[in-house]
């Protein structure tokens, strides 16, 4: 470090030698210690405090910017519960990956992802909810689901009217979370007053809701990027 401040040749250096440069070096050091320590309490030679260390002495700056944005964290992909009646539990599952690969949104599925009695019946119809020991559990689990703070918010599908848990899950996400709230219903309802109501974004078709996702990706990306 002495030597390269010295090849730099910086007007108040000149005339001084390496060994004087060291004893420079430790000085500017140990204020600087002292200074960090006072006013953001942290020693700001420790390594632990950083992300990322870069040895400059041989690189350029611009090969200093490359490795600072090849070592930049790449965003977490936006996750969303998944909620859908329990009648088009299948349809939806196999639909699911698909939709993850072409929007990069990640469903959180209550119907498949959980590990408990509720999965376990899934192979049942309507008459699983009476097998089910604890109803308290249950609900409680998918609220956790839904607080969960890597959940954005509910990615909603309904098909059919033969649904009161997603209604429920809806209400809950926006008006007591105030979490973003994406719906598509083509079960003809898609005007009701309080689907309008809770929901962020109404589709009339998942290719809609796609089309939305992926702009709206593009955008934020955009923002990001300036």
């Amino acid at each position: 470090g002495a030597k390269r401040i010295l090849n730099q040749e910086r007007e108040e250096e000149l005339g001084k030698s390496i060994k004087n440069m060291i004893s420079l070096n430790k000085k500017r050091i140990n204020s600087d210690k002292k200074r960090y320590l006072k006013y953001y309490e942290l020693n700001c030679y420790d390594e632990s405090n950083y992300d990322l260390i870069i040895d400059s002495t041989n690189l350029s700056p611009n090969q200093v910017a490359k490795k600072i944005i090849k070592n930049l964290p790449k965003p977490k992909k936006p996750k969303f519960y998944f909620c859908h009646p329990r009648v088009s539990r299948f349809k939806m599952r196999s639909w699911q990956p698909g939709f993850e690969k072409r929007t990069g949104v990640i469903l959180f599925n209550p119907f498949f992802d959980k590990e408990d009695e509720e999965v376990e019946k899934n192979h049942l119809g309507k008459e699983k909810y009476k097998e089910l020991i604890d109803h308290k559990k249950l609900v409680e689990q998918d609220i956790r689901s839904i607080t969960d703070p890597e959940i954005e918010g509910l990615l909603v599908y309904l098909d059919t009217t033969e649904s009161w848990g997603c209604p429920m899950e809806i209400v809950y996400a926006k008006k007591v979370l105030n979490k973003k709230v994406y719906s598509v219903i083509t079960n003809g309802d898609h005007h009701h007053p309080w689907l309008k109501y809770h929901s962020d974004e109404i589709f009339t078709s998942t290719e809609e809701l796609e089309k939305f996702l992926i702009e709206k990706a593009k955008k934020d990306t955009k923002i990001s990027n300036n």
